[in-house]
């Protein structure tokens, strides 16, 4: 057996939200197991489900943006100074990620309206 992980070590490979993680573990779309009150996943299992298509690019960019689009603007203000913060590190202003995760969230935005329909 291969190395274990976490519902959010298995989000971070698929780049998905852990609870879209855990969802589709409910689902069982995505093999785990609970151990007490909390999902564990084979690192081969998803590696498997990215191999099979277990979700498709635009699914996964939809579910994104429909989950950014539901968030509270005072959530979507402390996620990005989250993620501003995580990379502070890094030798340019944490503007620069602002401003481009910004524009990604605005990629996704336009992603969910085309594929909606709308």
């Amino acid at each position: 057996m291969g190395r274990i992980l976490t519902i959010e070590q298995a989000a971070e490979m698929l780049q998905l939200n852990p609870q879209v993680v855990r969802q589709y573990l409910r689902e069982g779309k995505l093999p785990g197991r609970k151990i007490g009150r909390h999902w564990r996943v084979v690192e081969e299992d998803v590696m498997a489900f990215i191999r099979e298509g277990g979700h498709s690019t635009l699914e996964m960019w939809n579910e994104r943006a429909r989950q950014w689009h539901s968030l509270s603007p005072e959530e979507k203000k402390r996620r990005l100074y989250s993620i501003a913060g995580k990379y502070a590190h890094i030798p340019f202003s944490s503007e620069d990620i602002m401003n481009e995760h910004h524009e990604e969230v605005d990629r996704d935005e336009r992603r969910l309206a085309r594929g909606s329909g709308e």
